[in-house]
């Protein structure tokens, strides 16, 4: 069934889903579920931006499970700022204010003919909003949401099964009229920045950690490498001095001694010898 909202997206194609269904149209669509006369419009904000939607007033009427999900939360988001890109929208914790039970996924069945885009059900509860860098993520694009699982908000996140290009659901219409304004609490680009920030900051700490394990494991493997390469040269060392043949060399020193020196005593004795047998010779030619 053709929504009556006159919103439009002239700009960020991605918020799109496969059949070219804005989120305005599939938001609108969604409200007119809970309402007895099915006339929920969506409509445009000033075209100079910086508005955003309002949360749905608190009346029973207006307030209904239709609306206070974060599937719708987040298909109007997107809604405001595919009309615009200057346009912001509210915090799911402001957004859903005059809610008395808020749900996490979208606790209608999906409306005839409707497919939801997968990043409407994006976690918006625990940082309070609509991540839409995150939601402009490729993983996400012409990927379309059948039947999910649905629970009342708590500690536990919702996880919805998503089917490509399914439009599986039937239901009967609603309505309510959303005003628009500017001067709310919003979340801006700045909020989405932030957002995105923190989850850059994530991804660089872990590259961080990787990049200083990385070194630090390739210092030690060049260290093991350096202390097994000195192992193996002084290994080889030892083997070539065993290997080499020794030579003995002496090593004392030969002295030449001084020739003795007669002295005045010895030649005496001497001569003494020499006439003592000079004499028995004498005698002994005598005696012959």
């Amino acid at each position: 069934m053709a929504s009556p909202t006159t919103a439009t997206c002239p700009t960020a194609e991605w918020t799109l889903n496969s059949r070219g269904q804005s989120p305005c149209s599939i938001a609108s669509t969604i409200a007119q579920a809970c309402s007895s006369d099915g006339s929920f419009t969506l409509p445009p904000l000033p075209e100079e931006g910086g508005y955003h939607y309002e949360g749905p007033p608190a009346t029973p009427s207006t307030a209904t499970e239709c609306r206070c999900n974060t599937v719708f939360y987040a298909l109007q988001s997107a809604c405001a700022f595919c009309q615009h890109p200057q346009n912001t929208f509210l915090r799911w914790s402001d957004y859903a204010t005059n809610c008395s039970t808020t749900y996490e996924g979208l606790p209608i069945a999906i409306p005839s003919g409707v497919l939801i885009p997968a990043y409407a059900y994006l976690n918006v509860v625990t940082n309070d909003t609509f991540n839409i860098v995150l939601a402009q993520s490729p993983a996400f694009r012409d990927l379309d949401v059948a039947a999910t699982s649905v629970r009342m908000l708590s500690s536990a996140t919702a996880i919805p099964n998503l089917s490509a290009n399914s439009d599986e659901g039937t239901h009967t219409s609603s309505s309510h009229d959303d005003d628009h304004d500017s001067s709310s609490p919003t979340h801006t680009a700045t909020d989405d920045a932030d957002s995105e920030q923190q989850v850059s900051s994530s991804s660089a700490d872990k590259q961080k950690r990787a990049i200083v394990g990385g070194v630090v494991g390739a210092v030690c493997g060049l260290i093991l490498i350096g202390g097994v390469i000195v192992y193996c040269l002084r290994r080889r060392r030892k083997q070539r001095i065993r290997s080499t043949p020794f030579r003995t060399v002496n090593t004392i020193s030969h002295t030449t001694l001084p020739s003795p020196v007669a002295t005045q005593e010895g030649t005496d004795r001497t001569d003494e010898k020499d006439a003592s047998c000079s004499s028995a010779h004498s005698m002994a030619a005598a005696s012959l």
